[in-house]
């Protein structure tokens, strides 16, 4: 019960916070809008206020916000003039609208981890290694326990989570690891080339997954130090948590675009929904974790460039701007029932992949 009450107030609330950016900001505009949806399908209930119907729909897994005058020429609901709709307004406007979704979502993300960070603080695993794979890279290379990271490739190693996604970025290309090594006599600061090996390992859900990897895990029983923030430094340094998901996200996308990644990788509604109730086994502060990450998500997936989504309008907006006239609706229409069929074949493989990981156990 628990879990079912989790995963639809954290669906519900990435959505509304993604609605709400999109009316906040057509409001702010002076557009007029006539719906203002959570969920999708029949109507359970709702309100009407300052010409606005405010309702709650069945299906908790969409929303929308309804803007008066989307298309050129459509009549207006009752009310409403013609100042107000959405197609007489600029159309850099137009694209703030579309834009404010995803931008509220990465704004709500930035909420949560500033709001961790200050009352939470974080947990720290130090970069000591603790142990070596055998036939592993850094095996090969030489590295061994009590190994302490100082750089790979000249960046700092300040903590264990620093080493990921710089052995994924590098993927087969070699990577200088320098370590600090206790010695009889004191310390030795120590350099080695290696080139980081492709893995299956398992995730949360029991899937497997293929990952770059050297082949080295942190210490176990010195490894992890708390640390805690003021309220102003949580700020920041949650913008930088955000930014470093942001670019995860945005390499793991690149790599799907060129098929570097599997296909059964791809999460559907069902393993996000078995995601959100593993974490409310865990707690509020690991619901507000995965809400943070899956809003991030959201925003970056909806900035794509492809139709149906936020940011297909945004590149339409963009390109009608540089060439200084609409595009042709024809076009629009055939672009958007190419980007709804993507987006159907999309949803179907990780529906697909879900549904054969609960098959799998």
């Amino acid at each position: 019960m628990l879990a079912a009450v989790t995963i639809v107030l954290v669906i519900g609330g990435l959505i509304f916070f993604h609605e709400l950016g999109h009316f906040l900001v057509a409001r702010a505009c002076g557009v007029g809008v006539s719906k203002f949806s959570l969920g999708l399908g029949p109507r359970l209930f709702g309100v009407t206020r300052n010409k606005t119907h405010y309702q709650v729909a069945a299906i908790p897994l969409g929303g929308f916000v309804m803007l008066v005058g989307e298309q050129e020429g459509e009549s207006l609901p009752e009310n409403f003039t013609p100042e107000e709709s959405f197609s007489n307004h600029p159309t850099w406007q137009k694209l703030l609208i579309v834009a404010a979704g995803p931008v509220f979502n990465l704004l709500l993300a930035w909420l949560i981890a500033w709001g961790l960070l200050w009352q939470n603080g974080e947990t720290v695993i130090l970069p000591e290694i603790g142990m070596v794979q055998a036939d592993s890279p850094a095996a090969k290379a030489g590295l061994a326990p009590g190994d302490v990271i100082l750089r790979i490739d000249g960046r700092e190693i300040s903590s264990w989570e620093k080493i990921t996604p710089i052995v994924y970025n590098a993927k087969d290309s070699p990577i200088t690891v320098e370590v600090r090594r206790k010695t009889g006599f004191g310390t030795e600061d120590l350099a080695f080339t290696l080139t980081p090996m492709q893995q299956e390992l398992p995730n949360v859900l029991g899937r497997t997954f293929k990952n770059w990897v050297i082949g080295v895990s942190p210490a176990q029983d010195i490894t992890l130090i708390e640390q805690h923030y003021g309220f102003f430094e949580s700020a920041l340094l949650g913008l930088g948590k955000v930014w470093t998901y942001v670019e995860a996200i945005g390499q793991f996308l690149k790599d799907a675009l060129t098929l570097k990644v599997e296909a059964d990788s791809l999460v559907g509604p069902i393993g996000m929904g078995q995601l959100i109730g593993m974490s409310a086994e865990r707690g509020l502060s690991s619901v507000l974790e995965l809400t943070l990450f899956i809003s991030i998500n959201l925003a970056v997936l909806n900035l794509l460039p492809i139709p149906m989504l936020d940011g297909g309008h945004i590149a339409f907006f963009v390109i009608e701007m540089a060439i200084g006239r609409k595009l042709p609706d024809k076009f629009k229409e055939t672009a958007l029932r190419l980007g709804l069929l993507l987006l159907l074949c999309l949803m179907g493989l990780a529906v697909f992949n879900d549904v054969l990981g609960l098959l799998n156990g």
